[in-house]
């Protein structure tokens, strides 16, 4: 189960995880050098890194790591890759928020988990993982993980380690993705929790065996710190669920990468493309199945593509029918009306092709102007009416303009690949929204091409 440095699996040809943030909370990273405190990981040096932060009191500070857990997990998610060095990173160009919530003995409180959540959620982060928990539920870290989904940051979550059928806290709140571990050969692990909670497994090796017969413990490998020695490090075999969810937190970031931004579509493609081994769709042992980077990659890619072609030819037929009958109605009007008609039909395309690139470059950019409440509006299409449709010859696009709007909120409100920026309440408030709009959009349209 370890990971060789270069082996080019085929996720990587379509995304390395560039662009994304992933929030690592745990004992810390080792991610820099602190002279005389704590040296770099070697292999972490071609890792991108946020500026590291500590909740724990009176601890190292910079999120720096001072047990050895929190910088094998960041391992997992992006150590660097191609350096002819070491392993691997499952999303290696994305980039690590070292947030340490964990003492050097692997002792945490809630409030201190609780504010690196939200401290990640409002500092960029696009994935959080948390290869932490205990057997108790919490409401302060439920509201964290709430406003987290709300701001549409992923929250992946390890299953817990006391080989029991029932998932540990916090992943089994409500917008966490819940990770049980496998072995090499792809079974659970004796020490893995499970059941009715349960989302998806991934690798979190055992390093008492070796199934595969590699001559290696049947560990997760990756660089890290001596135990309680920030100043040294060494590859070493580790095995947990707390190694099963740094690889879904990688592959989660593989899938944001691609623009998909909306925890619960997030979520839905990692169960969909997971790989059950009894070819179920679901059970408390494994959840939807271990998961599957390419075919996860693969159907973000994909996800939209019926959506988007299906909404597009009902937009299509509501105009042809719409701005057809009020051309119609007025044979001087005839002729703008078919002009309407084809002009809104091609910026309603081209809304459509532009949609999924908006949301992306919002995403790209700090998701701050295009992916807003404001632009995600009817208001632009509203204003545009007001100072222009006095112009008859204008018109026609102020149609064209409100029909190419209406598909590109319809589009949102229908695929939702991305949380609106700003407005609380989460997808569901974001697709009313959308709906909203639109339909003003829509019946701008239908009011202008009458006149």
């Amino acid at each position: 189960m370890a990971h060789a440095d270069d082996p080019h699996p085929e996720a990587w040809g379509v995304t390395k995880g560039e662009g994304v943030v992933v929030a690592v909370i745990d004992t810390g990273v080792a991610w820099k050098d602190l002279p005389g405190v704590a040296k770099q990981a070697p292999d972490l040096a071609g890792t991108a890194f946020t500026q590291g932060v500590s909740f724990v009191p009176n601890s190292i500070a910079d999120g720096l790591d001072d047990h050895l857990h929190g910088t094998h997990v960041a391992g997992t998610i992006a150590q660097t890759t191609h350096n002819a060095l070491g392993v691997t990173g499952v999303a290696f160009k994305s980039t690590i928020m070292p947030l340490k919530v964990l003492s050097g003995d692997g002792r945490g409180q809630i409030p201190w988990i609780a504010n690196a959540i939200r401290y990640a959620a409002d500092n960029g982060a696009q994935v959080i993982n948390m290869s932490l928990g205990g057997p108790m539920p919490s409401s302060v870290l439920a509201k964290a993980i709430d406003y987290a989904n709300s701001k549409g940051v992923t929250v992946v979550c390890a299953a817990g380690n006391e080989s029991r059928g029932r998932v540990g806290w916090p992943a089994s709140n409500n917008g966490s993705v819940a990770v049980a571990a496998v072995d090499a050969m792809g079974v659970r692990t004796w020490y893995s929790n499970w059941g009715k909670d349960l989302d998806v497994s991934a690798p979190g090796g055992d390093t008492r065996v070796d199934k595969n017969g590699d001559g290696y413990p049947d560990g997760v490998l990756q660089n890290t710190i001596l135990l309680q020695d920030p100043m040294k490090n060494d590859y070493m075999w580790l095995q947990g669920t707390s190694m099963a969810s740094p690889h879904a937190a990688g592959v989660a970031a593989l899938v944001v990468s691609r623009g998909v931004n909306n925890p619960p579509e997030v979520e839905r493609i990692l169960k969909k493309t997971a790989k059950h081994p009894n070819n179920i769709e679901w059970d408390k042992e494994y959840g939807a199945g271990v998961i599957d980077a390419v075919a996860a990659v693969d159907a973000s890619i994909e996800s939209y593509q019926v959506e988007r072609g299906g909404l597009l030819g009902l937009l299509g037929l509501a105009g042809l029918a719409g701005l057809g009958a009020a051309g119609l109605a007025s044979r001087r009007a005839r002729v703008a009306a078919f002009a309407s008609m084809f002009l809104g039909a091609g910026l309603a395309a081209g809304a459509f092709g532009l949609a999924p690139i908006a949301y992306a470059a919002a995403d790209l950019a700090g998701a701050t102007a295009i992916g807003s409440p404001i632009f995600l509006s009817a208001l632009l299409p509203v204003l545009a009416t007001l100072l222009l449709v006095g112009f008859r010859p204008l018109r026609g696009v102020l149609v064209g303009l409100n029909l190419g709007y209406a598909a590109l909120l319809l589009h949102g409100a229908i695929v939702l690949p991305t949380l609106l920026n700003g407005l609380p309440g989460g997808a569901t408030i974001d697709r009313l929204w959308l709906a909203a709009h639109a339909l003003v959009a829509l019946a701008l349209a239908r009011r202008v091409s009458r006149m």
